[in-house]
């Protein structure tokens, strides 16, 4: 039954993270022991990082701004010019108002819908 357990708890899954709790507890009481020697180079390492990770997301929305921009003009003229040619080859895809259609018009009858005089 144990050599199961270990067989188990030694496979390489379960062994990494294993090892890796390990090694955030020993990074944990290292911490906890010499605090206040570590806190400012600790402050000063993670004020850093966030510097670096902050540059690196603006980087990357000034990129996909910049993409989004420069591809919707391209693809606005390709769906466009392929529309017009559909319109082109398949008349009765051609977007027209219908103006052969009589419509209502409210100034032709009177105030309760008689004819005007």
């Amino acid at each position: 039954m144990i050599d199961v357990i270990l067989g188990i708890l030694l496979q390489p899954p379960v062994l990494y993270t294993i090892i890796g709790l390990i090694v955030v507890a020993v990074i944990g009481c290292i911490l906890k022991a010499f605090w206040e020697t570590l806190e400012p180079c600790l402050v000063g390492v993670l004020d850093f990082l966030a510097l670096v990770f902050n540059f690196v997301k603006q980087v990357f929305t000034a990129l996909w701004n910049c993409m989004q921009n420069t591809v919707y003009p391209i693809k606005e003229g390709i769906v466009g010019g392929y529309d017009s040619m559909d319109q082109g080859i398949n008349r009765f895809k051609k977007k027209q108002a219908y103006t052969h259609i009589p419509t209502f018009k409210p100034e032709a009858y009177g105030r309760r819908g008689e004819a005007a005089a």
